[in-house]
C-alpha cells in the first residue's frame, strides 16, 4: 500500500504541524522502510552480480594488504609508523568531508607526505593501492582520489589500522 501523499502546504509555503510538533517530513524520515517486494539477489542482478562484487572486494583487500606488507616489512616500525598515521589521516579526512574535493588530493611538496610515505620503500604504490593516483597540477606533481568509493575506503581504513595496532 503506497504511503499517504503529504499535506498541502499552509499559507507561506510551510506544512501545518500536527499535535507533539512532529512534522509528517520528520515522521517518514524516521519510519522503517517495509521489506523490498523482490529478493535482494533479484533486485542486485542475481548471484552473478553479487559474485562480481564479492572478488572486486576481496581483490580491493589483497592489493592494499600486499601493499602494507611490503611497505611495512623492509622498514622498522619507527620509519614507517609515520606514513601509516599520515595515509590514516588522508582517508579518514576524505570519509569525513565526502563532498569537499580539497580533501582528495595531496601535493608531492607536502613537506609530511614526502618523509613519512613517499621516502619509504613501498609508499607511493601503497598510497596508489588506496586510490590515490598521481597527476601534475599547475606543473606541481600531486596525488588525487579521484573515485570516491566509500566502501573501499573504510576497507582501506580498517586494514592500515590493523597494521599501526600491530595486528
Amino acid at each position: 500500500i503506497p504511503p499517504p501523499p503529504p499535506p498541502p502546504a499552509a499559507a507561506g509555503g510551510t506544512l501545518p504541524q500536527p499535535a507533539g510538533g512532529v512534522s509528517d517530513t520528520t515522521r517518514a524520515h524516521t519510519t522503517h522502510v517495509s521489506e523490498p517486494v523482490m529478493p535482494l539477489d533479484v533486485l542486485m542482478g542475481g548471484d552473478d552480480e553479487i559474485a562480481r562484487i564479492a572478488k572486486s572486494t576481496q581483490q580491493h583487500i589483497d592489493r592494499i594488504t600486499s601493499h602494507l606488507t611490503t611497505f611495512t616489512s623492509a622498514q622498522p616500525p619507527h620509519t614507517t609508523s609515520g606514513g601509516l598515521e599520515l595515509l590514516l589521516k588522508l582517508v579518514g579526512n576524505v570519509l569525513a568531508h565526502p563532498t569537499d574535493t580539497k580533501y582528495r588530493k595531496v601535493k608531492s611538496s607536502n613537506r609530511a607526505l614526502c618523509d613519512k610515505l613517499l621516502a619509504v620503500r613501498g609508499g607511493e604504490a601503497l598510497l596508489a593501492a588506496v586510490g590515490f593516483e598521481q597527476e601534475v597540477d599547475q606543473g606541481e606533481k600531486a596525488y588525487r582520489l579521484r573515485m570516491f568509493d566509500p566502501v573501499k575506503l573504510h576497507v582501506a581504513k580498517e586494514l592500515i589500522e590493523k597494521h599501526v595496532g600491530g595486528k
